[in-house]
């Protein structure tokens, strides 16, 4: 394989690609969030 010089886009690309799984896992990491509040407030509520 040639080794070739990394251009501007390549690393606008790969940005990219690291924002978008850092934008995939706070929105997972929300949910989950979301979902053990709730359990907690249930939790609460049945005390």
């Amino acid at each position: 394989m040639e080794k070739r010089e990394l251009t501007t886009e390549d690393v606008v690309n790969e940005l990219e690609c690291a924002k978008t799984d850092r934008d995939e896992l706070r929105q997972r990491c929300k949910y989950f969030r979301d979902r053990h509040a709730e359990e907690k407030e249930k939790i609460n509520k049945n005390w």
